[in-house]
């Protein structure tokens, strides 16, 4: 029966999510990660793997991801269709495991399969799910619920082994997305319950469990310091914006969101603007629900361990990328959900089975009322898979939810851009400014709609403030650099082609450029040093090969005559 039951819950959850076959790249993210990707797109070579492990692009550090990519492209192909699929196919796969981990913990097979199904159906995982750039959510996911299962396994019968399993899973985790540098942490909570290996106040035994968890807190400790070193320029823009007093209340009221969001899952978006300063009604009102609950927990926390467990989970996992850091400009996020609210499940099933089994309810109710639940959540996740058809269909749908949504304004200009539906892109472009006066990328974007339109001191204005709003956008450094360039004031543009070559040190077009300003500007031996960068970057670049042979015409050499000294340079230009 219980098998059944899981098998029938699998189905389910492939069927809710097989509108997916549809759908396209979204253009966030995805092509940094997939269709733009040169080494992603080369499938999987050795080359492309020992880039996974030492890239820092798209501010992650997050190896067996990108090695993820590579295999769907070379197995399944550059398509979108399969990739949504193998997504898919991850979030069934945790699904089961999440069954099997709990029901290795807790020895309960019902309530490990009401925590399963929630996880399996609800609206919030979508983004997990429907975004192929979040394949690190599921592949973390898939590892950590692993790793709870193996732990199960290694509290009942310890041993090196058993020990060294858990770690291996936890280290492929943190090799695919780092929010689960806190497990440990978890796997401490579950010694607590439902495993009971020490009780809350065994102090000197909570201690000895925490020292068993040091060699993983250690594996975690690097990923972290990895992390943080590619998420830096990202937290030091962001620390320009934010102060740490309006990250620390937009933090608190997101808890109370998630709380929300988790019990009416409705207004759901692919980008929540962050706040900025919140009013103090708002936190404190945040900040009281969310101590009540902890209240709650820690006052029940003897009879009933599991609702300190769930909450703790909840709350500590989001901890990551709960934005008292932050980076970019969202304020939440419902893909940040993944794992943590698998804690809120933990305690609202293991409540609904204590109070059935003290008898304050009714089994037939507690039955009857769950599939309903699942049966609405089931529909509702079905019909936010279909809303991540389509980049326009994603963020229309979130201008509809959300006020002054910068980034969906800029995202759907972008495709706009692409389908050449210039008013609609500069329509939103200008909305986009006039949320965020300093959008870097959206002042870039009406630069260039202004060159195309025969205006080339309005585009000059729009590249100017888009390359002072701090940003360090590449592409309107070079833009502005180019402009410069081609209306005669080439001192003007070389501090913004040396920026856009600082920006993007591997990009052999901007050598190339650098190289044919040093060379106009009568310095050849400057000149020959970025047309050689150019051809060591690209060999086949032509016009690098032939500025480098002209300007090697014009250095003077060294006198080789035996016994003269150093010779003076006075004749070079």
């Amino acid at each position: 029966m219980r098998a059944a039951a899981l098998l029938l819950l699998l189905v389910v959850t492939a069927t809710v999510y097989a509108g997916v076959r549809g759908h396209d790249f979204i253009i966030v993210d995805d092509p940094a990660y997939v269709f733009l990707n040169p080494w992603v797109m080369e499938g999987l070579t050795t080359p492309g793997v020992l880039w996974a492990f030492t890239s820092f692009d798209a501010f992650n550090w997050h190896p067996l991801t990108w090695v993820s990519h590579m295999v769907d492209v070379e197995f399944l192909g550059p398509e979108p269709e399969p990739q949504h699929l193998m997504n898919v196919a991850f979030h069934v796969l945790n699904t089961a495991f999440l069954f099997f981990a709990f029901r290795r913990l807790t020895g309960r097979d019902w309530e490990s399969l009401g925590i399963a199904a929630l996880f399996a159906l609800h609206p919030l995982h979508v983004e997990s799910v429907a975004w192929i750039s979040e394949r690190k959510d599921v592949l973390s996911a898939c590892f950590s619920f692993l790793a709870l299962w193996a732990y199960g396994a290694y509290a009942a019968r310890p041993g090196v082994l058993r020990y060294l399993l858990v770690a291996v899973l936890l280290a492929a985790g943190l090799l695919a997305k780092p929010m689960v540098v806190t497990l440990p942490l978890v796997l401490l909570l579950l010694d607590v319950w439902p495993l009971e290996r020490a009780g809350w106040s065994e102090v000197r035994r909570l201690a000895v469990l925490f020292l068993e968890k040091v060699p993983l807190l250690g594996l975690a400790l690097v990923a972290s310091v990895l992390t943080m070193a590619a998420q830096q320029p990202g937290v030091e823009h962001s620390a320009e914006t934010l102060p740490w007093l309006a990250r620390l209340g937009n933090s608190i009221v997101s808890y109370e969101r998630y709380l929300e969001l988790t019990v009416w899952p409705v207004g759901l978006s692919a980008f929540y603007p962050h706040p900025g300063w919140l009013p103090v009604w708002r936190v404190a009102v945040a900040a009281v629900v969310l101590g009540a609950f902890s209240w709650l927990c820690l006052r029940e926390r003897l009879r009933r361990p599991y609702l300190l467990v769930g909450w703790l989970w909840f709350l500590g996992t989001l901890v990551p990328v709960i934005g008292f850091v932050q980076v970019g400009d969202q304020g939440m996020a419902d893909r940040y959900m993944y794992v943590p609210q698998v804690g809120l499940f933990l305690m609202l099933v293991f409540g609904l089975s204590d109070l059935t089994r003290e008898g304050r309810l009714p089994r037939t109710v507690v039955v009857t009322v769950s599939a309903i639940v699942l049966a609405v959540l089931a529909l509702l996740t079905r019909e936010r898979v279909a809303a991540w058809e389509s980049t326009e269909t994603l963020y229309e749908g979130a201008l509809a939810v959300t006020e002054g949504n910068s980034f969906a304004h800029f995202s759907l200009a972008t495709v706009f851009l692409i389908e050449e539906r210039r008013e609609e892109a500069r329509n939103h472009l200008e909305q986009a400014v006039a949320i965020h006066p300093d959008h870097a990328e959206a002042l870039n974007e009406l630069g260039n709609l202004a060159l195309q339109d025969g205006d080339p001191e309005g585009a000059l204005a729009l590249y100017l403030r888009a390359v002072t709003s701090g940003a360090w956008l590449f592409e309107a450094q070079i833009n502005m650099a180019i402009l410069l360039d081609h209306r005669g004031r080439l001192a003007e543009a070389l501090p913004y082609y040396r920026a856009a070559a600082k920006l993007e040190p591997y990009h052999p077009g901007v050598q190339l450029r650098l190289g044919s300003a040093y060379e106009r500007r009568l310095a050849p031996r400057r000149a020959a040093a970025h047309y050689r960068r150019a051809l060591q970057l690209d060999p086949e670049l032509a016009d690098a090969r032939d500025g480098l042979a002209r300007v090697r015409a014009r250095i003077p050499r060294r006198s080789k005559k035996r016994g003269s000294g150093p010779q003076s340079s006075a004749g070079s230009m």
